[in-house]
Formats: C-alpha cells, sequence, structure tokens
C-alpha cells in the first residue's frame, strides 16, 4: 500500500528461526517443484511438480500425514482424472477440504490460462474431473493463482485481462468474484482496484 495515506500494519508475532524445506519436505526438488497449498488442519500439503510419473508438463501433488506431529508420507499424483497432459498449477485447497482450485492452460479453455475446480465427496473420496470456472471468471486472458475465503463465497485471483486493470498491459491485477451460497455459481469479476493493484 505504498503511497496511500494510511499507517503502516506489523504482526503481532514472530517467525521462527527458517529451516530449509527440504528437511521437511524430501521428496521436493526446488528446481522442478513447488509447495502451492496446506490443508486446514495441516494433514495434506499439494504441490505442483515436474517429477517422473506425472501425466503433463506439470501435474498436482499431495503429499499426508496421519498427524502435524508426523513425518510427510510419500508424494501421490492426483491422477489422469485431474491432471491434463499440459500445466496444471497452483493449487488451493478449502478449508473443508472437498474443493481444489487451480489453474491449467488446457485447450478447451476461454483464454491462456483458466481457473477450475475439482471436488470431492468427502475428504477420503477420489477427486472428480475438473470443471471450469466459465467464461463470467474466465477471460480471454490469463487468469490464475485461486484463493477462496473461509465462507467459499469469495474467489480471489490473479488475471491480466487488459480491458480492467491498472498496471501495464501484460502484467496482472487482482480480482475477486463472489457468490451467494457455495452452490451458486461465481459471479463477474471484479477488479480490487488502486488500493491493492498498481
Amino acid at each position: 500500500l505504498a503511497g496511500l495515506d494510511v499507517p503502516p500494519a506489523h504482526a503481532d508475532f514472530t517467525f521462527g528461526t527458517p529451516v530449509n524445506i527440504q528437511s521437511d519436505f524430501p521428496f521436493l526438488d526446488p528446481t522442478t517443484g513447488y509447495i502451492d497449498c496446506f490443508s486446514a488442519d495441516g494433514l495434506e500439503v499439494y504441490f505442483e511438480s515436474q517429477r517422473s510419473g506425472g501425466y503433463g508438463l506439470m501435474d498436482l501433488w499431495v503429499s499426508k500425514r496421519a498427524s502435524v506431529e508426523d513425518a510427510w508420507g510419500p508424494p501421490e499424483n492426483l491422477g489422469p482424472v485431474v491432471n491434463g497432459a499440459d500445466w496444471d498449477k497452483c493449487a488451493f485447497i478449502c478449508p473443508d477440504g472437498l474443493e481444489l482450485y487451480f489453474h491449467s492452460d488446457r485447450p478447451e479453455g476461454y483464454g491462456a490460462c483458466d481457473l477450475y475446480v475439482t471436488k470431492r465427496a468427502t475428504r477420503t473420496s477420489p477427486w472428480e474431473p475438473p470443471t471450469n470456472l466459465g467464461p463470467k471468471v474466465n477471460r480471454s486472458s490469463d487468469d490464475g493463482i485461486p484463493a477462496v475465503s473461509p465462507d467459499g463465497l469469495e474467489l480471489y485471483f490473479m488475471s491480466n485481462h487488459p480491458a480492467s486493470g491498472y498496471g501495464s498491459p501484460d502484467l496482472f491485477d487482482l480480482y475477486v468474484s463472489k457468490r451467494a451460497t457455495p452452490n451458486d455459481p461465481w459471479g463477474d469479476p471484479v477488479n480490487l482496484g488502486p488500493a491493492v493493484n498498481s
């Protein structure tokens, strides 16, 4: 928020000493894979990787553990139902663990990269085929890096849509799309405005 007439905000906590991420995730190669998100209970970590055993150029994977005190289990590919032949990246798991959002450049989309969601009935059920969020959310631009509010009613993401951005062409702004209930479709994206986007 540089340049705005607001006082600086400071966190009321202190982070611990940094550790090399591979000490906790020895299976992760930081040159070809990236952690995307953790489940709300801390028992699943989702990451994207170009490791062998995948189905496309970049696949979504998960590692699980029985408790927050246990070590992470071996990586599991989310499989060909979720992963396509192209780039599947930037996963976000909703707090209830039943919806996983991500972006992909698979050819059936509306733009260079589109937002998708895959769902499962329970935490132990298999993931269903991903659904494109449709032309209201996905436009002819790059739309990606999704995050959903805890109540499931707000979807935040980045887009370089040229008609509504505040930055230079091909640069990204943050947008929000809303819905009345978790069963409703997502509404028209709204740019978060110049207080957030530069």
